[in-house]
Protein backbone atom coordinates (compact mmCIF):
# COMPACT_ATOMS: atom_id res chain seq x y z
CA UNK A 1 0.00 0.00 0.00
CA UNK A 2 2.98 2.24 0.97
CA UNK A 3 4.30 1.58 -2.33
CA UNK A 4 1.55 2.49 -4.18
CA UNK A 5 1.05 5.99 -2.52
CA UNK A 6 4.37 6.44 -3.44
CA UNK A 7 3.80 5.72 -6.91
CA UNK A 8 0.66 8.28 -6.77
CA UNK A 9 2.46 10.69 -5.12
CA UNK A 10 5.40 10.84 -8.16
CA UNK A 11 2.54 10.76 -10.36
CA UNK A 12 1.30 14.22 -8.90
CA UNK A 13 4.52 15.87 -8.64
CA UNK A 14 5.14 15.07 -12.41
CA UNK A 15 1.68 16.66 -13.51
CA UNK A 16 2.17 19.44 -10.49
CA UNK A 17 5.65 19.78 -12.41
CA UNK A 18 3.97 19.89 -16.09
CA UNK A 19 1.30 22.12 -15.60
CA UNK A 20 3.49 24.75 -14.68
CA UNK A 21 6.31 24.53 -16.84
CA UNK A 22 6.56 27.63 -19.41
CA UNK A 23 5.05 27.55 -22.65
CA UNK A 24 7.73 26.13 -25.28
CA UNK A 25 9.30 29.00 -27.50
CA UNK A 26 7.85 26.70 -30.51
CA UNK A 27 3.95 27.16 -28.74
CA UNK A 28 4.20 30.63 -29.53
CA UNK A 29 3.30 32.49 -32.86
CA UNK A 30 4.70 35.61 -33.68
CA UNK A 31 1.98 38.48 -33.96
CA UNK A 32 1.54 39.67 -37.50
CA UNK A 33 1.83 43.87 -38.27
CA UNK A 34 -0.27 45.37 -40.97
CA UNK A 35 -0.15 49.00 -42.10
CA UNK A 36 -3.67 49.22 -42.71
CA UNK A 37 -3.83 53.13 -43.92
CA UNK A 38 -2.10 56.49 -43.30
CA UNK A 39 -4.18 59.49 -41.90
CA UNK A 40 -2.96 63.26 -42.32
CA UNK A 41 -3.52 64.79 -38.88
CA UNK A 42 -2.13 68.53 -39.54
CA UNK A 43 -1.70 70.26 -42.76
CA UNK A 44 -0.39 73.87 -44.10
CA UNK A 45 -0.88 74.68 -47.85
CA UNK A 46 2.12 75.47 -49.53
CA UNK A 47 2.21 79.19 -50.25
CA UNK A 48 1.30 80.69 -53.58
CA UNK A 49 4.26 81.95 -55.89
CA UNK A 50 5.17 85.57 -55.76
CA UNK A 51 4.19 86.81 -58.90
CA UNK A 52 6.82 88.61 -61.29
CA UNK A 53 6.78 92.05 -61.21
CA UNK A 54 6.50 94.14 -64.27
CA UNK A 55 9.48 95.25 -66.07
CA UNK A 56 9.55 99.06 -65.56
CA UNK A 57 9.75 101.25 -68.83
CA UNK A 58 12.81 101.61 -70.91
CA UNK A 59 15.07 104.07 -70.02
CA UNK A 60 14.21 103.60 -66.15
CA UNK A 61 17.27 102.78 -63.99
CA UNK A 62 16.96 98.98 -62.53
CA UNK A 63 16.75 98.79 -59.03
CA UNK A 64 18.18 96.39 -56.62
CA UNK A 65 16.56 93.22 -56.71
CA UNK A 66 15.33 92.08 -53.63
CA UNK A 67 17.04 88.69 -52.12
CA UNK A 68 14.62 85.77 -52.97
CA UNK A 69 12.21 84.86 -49.62
CA UNK A 70 13.76 81.68 -47.63
CA UNK A 71 12.19 78.21 -48.29
CA UNK A 72 8.82 77.84 -46.59
CA UNK A 73 8.63 75.47 -43.30
CA UNK A 74 5.60 74.11 -43.48
CA UNK A 75 4.46 71.37 -40.76
CA UNK A 76 2.98 68.30 -42.22
CA UNK A 77 1.61 65.46 -39.63
CA UNK A 78 1.18 61.60 -40.13
CA UNK A 79 -0.09 59.15 -38.55
CA UNK A 80 0.65 55.49 -39.44
CA UNK A 81 -2.31 53.13 -38.37
CA UNK A 82 -1.04 49.72 -37.88
CA UNK A 83 -3.51 46.21 -36.97
CA UNK A 84 -1.46 44.08 -34.33
CA UNK A 85 -2.88 40.41 -34.76
CA UNK A 86 -1.94 38.26 -31.56
CA UNK A 87 -2.61 34.32 -32.89
CA UNK A 88 -2.12 33.09 -29.69
CA UNK A 89 -4.40 31.74 -26.89
CA UNK A 90 -2.49 33.67 -24.34
CA UNK A 91 -1.53 37.60 -23.95
CA UNK A 92 1.84 38.91 -25.79
CA UNK A 93 2.40 42.49 -24.90
CA UNK A 94 4.60 44.92 -27.33
CA UNK A 95 7.18 46.34 -25.71
CA UNK A 96 9.12 48.46 -28.52
CA UNK A 97 8.02 49.07 -32.52
CA UNK A 98 10.18 51.34 -34.74
CA UNK A 99 10.23 51.67 -38.60
CA UNK A 100 11.51 53.97 -41.60
CA UNK A 101 8.57 55.96 -43.13
CA UNK A 102 9.28 56.87 -46.68
CA UNK A 103 7.29 58.76 -49.34
CA UNK A 104 7.69 58.30 -53.52
CA UNK A 105 9.00 60.72 -55.69
CA UNK A 106 7.87 60.38 -59.10
CA UNK A 107 8.74 61.72 -62.96
CA UNK A 108 8.19 60.65 -66.12
CA UNK A 109 7.73 57.28 -65.26
CA UNK A 110 10.37 56.87 -62.72
CA UNK A 111 9.45 55.85 -59.35
CA UNK A 112 11.56 55.68 -56.11
CA UNK A 113 10.60 56.00 -52.27
CA UNK A 114 12.58 58.35 -50.09
CA UNK A 115 13.21 58.15 -46.08
CA UNK A 116 11.64 60.90 -44.14
CA UNK A 117 11.19 59.76 -40.31
CA UNK A 118 12.62 57.04 -38.31
CA UNK A 119 9.85 56.68 -35.89
CA UNK A 120 10.11 55.06 -32.27
CA UNK A 121 6.78 53.81 -29.97
CA UNK A 122 8.33 52.71 -26.48
CA UNK A 123 4.86 52.79 -25.18
CA UNK A 124 3.80 48.83 -23.93
CA UNK A 125 0.30 47.42 -25.14
CA UNK A 126 -1.12 44.29 -24.32
CA UNK A 127 -2.61 41.91 -27.04
CA UNK A 128 -5.34 39.60 -25.17
CA UNK A 129 -4.96 36.02 -27.19
CA UNK A 130 -6.77 35.81 -30.84
CA UNK A 131 -7.58 39.68 -30.58
CA UNK A 132 -6.49 42.42 -32.97
CA UNK A 133 -5.55 45.79 -31.44
CA UNK A 134 -4.75 49.36 -33.64
CA UNK A 135 -1.45 51.14 -33.26
CA UNK A 136 -1.10 55.08 -34.10
CA UNK A 137 1.92 56.44 -34.37
CA UNK A 138 1.99 59.96 -35.07
CA UNK A 139 4.43 62.00 -35.76
CA UNK A 140 4.91 65.65 -37.80
CA UNK A 141 7.69 66.81 -40.54
CA UNK A 142 9.16 70.07 -41.32
CA UNK A 143 9.59 70.94 -44.95
CA UNK A 144 12.62 72.74 -44.46
CA UNK A 145 14.12 70.05 -42.33
CA UNK A 146 12.83 67.28 -44.94
CA UNK A 147 14.22 69.56 -47.78
CA UNK A 148 17.77 69.49 -45.92
CA UNK A 149 17.86 65.97 -45.64
CA UNK A 150 17.01 65.26 -48.73
CA UNK A 151 19.43 67.46 -50.24
CA UNK A 152 22.16 65.81 -47.76
CA UNK A 153 20.87 61.69 -48.36
CA UNK A 154 19.69 61.34 -51.54
CA UNK A 155 20.87 64.71 -53.72
CA UNK A 156 22.60 62.06 -56.83
CA UNK A 157 19.56 60.20 -56.93
CA UNK A 158 17.05 62.70 -57.18
CA UNK A 159 19.32 64.43 -59.62
CA UNK A 160 19.86 61.28 -61.93
CA UNK A 161 15.59 61.31 -61.86
CA UNK A 162 15.63 65.16 -62.62
CA UNK A 163 14.52 66.22 -59.39
CA UNK A 164 15.36 68.55 -56.67
CA UNK A 165 14.96 68.38 -52.96
CA UNK A 166 12.91 71.62 -53.48
CA UNK A 167 10.86 70.14 -55.68
CA UNK A 168 9.92 67.04 -54.36
CA UNK A 169 9.14 68.31 -50.94
CA UNK A 170 6.56 70.73 -52.40
CA UNK A 171 5.10 67.90 -54.46
CA UNK A 172 4.92 65.81 -51.35
CA UNK A 173 3.18 69.09 -49.14
CA UNK A 174 1.19 69.76 -52.17
CA UNK A 175 -0.26 66.16 -53.05
CA UNK A 176 -0.46 64.68 -49.48
CA UNK A 177 -4.12 65.37 -49.33
CA UNK A 178 -5.29 63.57 -52.31
CA UNK A 179 -2.33 60.58 -51.40
CA UNK A 180 -1.13 61.11 -54.89
CA UNK A 181 1.78 59.07 -54.15
CA UNK A 182 2.92 55.78 -52.34
CA UNK A 183 3.53 56.00 -48.78
CA UNK A 184 5.25 53.05 -47.01
CA UNK A 185 6.69 51.78 -43.56
CA UNK A 186 10.07 49.75 -44.25
CA UNK A 187 13.21 48.27 -42.06
CA UNK A 188 10.17 47.79 -39.13
CA UNK A 189 10.92 45.56 -36.04
CA UNK A 190 8.74 44.91 -33.03
CA UNK A 191 9.70 43.26 -29.85
CA UNK A 192 7.21 41.47 -27.79
CA UNK A 193 6.83 40.13 -24.48
CA UNK A 194 5.69 36.57 -24.46
CA UNK A 195 5.07 33.68 -21.27
CA UNK A 196 7.72 32.02 -23.97
CA UNK A 197 10.36 34.95 -23.48
CA UNK A 198 11.03 37.91 -25.92
CA UNK A 199 9.87 37.81 -29.39
CA UNK A 200 11.27 39.85 -32.27
CA UNK A 201 8.89 40.72 -34.88
CA UNK A 202 9.96 42.16 -38.50
CA UNK A 203 7.24 44.33 -40.96
CA UNK A 204 6.87 46.14 -43.67
CA UNK A 205 3.48 47.79 -45.48
CA UNK A 206 2.76 50.03 -48.17
CA UNK A 207 -0.05 52.61 -48.38
CA UNK A 208 -1.79 54.10 -51.67
CA UNK A 209 -5.17 55.49 -51.63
Amino acid sequence: MQRIYRWLGLLMIIGIATACRPVGTAQVQDPKITLARVEVVAYYAWPTPIPTPTPPPAGTPTPTPAPPPPAPDLPLGLAYIFKIENPNDMTVTLDQLKFTAQLEAKKEGQSAYFAVHAPLVDEDMSIPPRTTNELRVTFFLSSRIVTTNLAVTSGHKLKEMGLTPGAVVEAWWKGIGDYAFGIRATEGTATFRTPAGERVVTFEGEFHK
